[in-house]
C-alpha cells in the first residue's frame, strides 16, 4: 500500500491574485509585491535571467508578462509546430513581433512601451493578475468587460475543461 502524502507539505506555486496598479510619468508598472518573487517552477539557475521578463500581448485584449525561463518553454514549443502550416507561421510573427524583453529594477518596475499600452488600451490604471506561470496586465475596463462578456460562467467553464472538478 502507497504511503499517503503529507498534505502539510504541498505548497501552492506560481503568480496569483488581482491587483490594481499605475503607469508612473516614466511608463513604468510597479509590479505588486506578491507578483516579484519569481516562482520557483520558473526560477533560473541564473541569477543573471531572474530579473529578466518578456512582455507580449495576450490572446484576449491584454499583455502577458512571462519569466525569461518560462518564455524559454514558449519558443521550444512553439518551434514543434509544423511551419509549412500558414497558422504556425502567422501566430509565431504576431507573437514575437510584439515581444520584448524588460527587466525588473530595484523598485520592482517594469517599463511598458507606448506600442505594448496601445495593444492593452492602457493609459495609467492597470489591473495586474497573476496567471499560474506568468503576469496579467490590463486596461481594468477592458478586463471587467471580458469577465462579464464571457459566454458562460466559470463554474460551467470550468466544468467544461474538466468534468470532474
Amino acid at each position: 500500500m502507497p504511503a499517503l502524502r503529507d498534505e502539510t507539505k504541498i505548497r501552492v506555486t506560481g503568480y496569483k491574485g488581482k491587483y490594481s496598479a499605475i503607469l508612473d510619468d516614466k511608463n513604468r508598472l510597479t509590479l505588486p509585491a506578491p507578483l516579484r518573487k519569481t516562482p520557483p517552477r520558473a526560477k533560473s539557475r541564473s541569477k543573471k535571467t531572474q530579473d529578466r521578463f518578456v512582455l507580449t500581448r495576450t490572446l484576449d485584449g491584454g499583455l502577458a508578462l512571462y519569466p525569461v525561463s518560462e518564455w524559454i518553454l514558449i519558443e521550444a514549443k512553439l518551434s514543434e509546430g509544423p511551419f509549412t502550416h500558414p497558422d504556425t507561421r502567422y501566430f509565431s510573427r504576431i507573437l514575437y513581433a510584439s515581444a520584448i524583453e524588460v527587466v525588473l529594477d530595484s523598485q520592482g518596475r517594469i517599463p511598458v512601451s507606448k506600442p505594448h499600452q496601445e495593444m492593452a488600451g492602457i493609459a495609467r490604471d492597470v489591473t495586474v493578475t497573476g496567471h499560474g506561470h506568468f503576469i496579467e496586465i490590463w486596461n481594468p475596463k477592458r478586463y471587467k468587460q471580458y469577465v462579464a462578456g464571457y459566454g458562460k460562467s466559470w463554474e460551467d467553464a470550468a466544468r467544461d475543461l474538466n468534468p470532474g472538478l
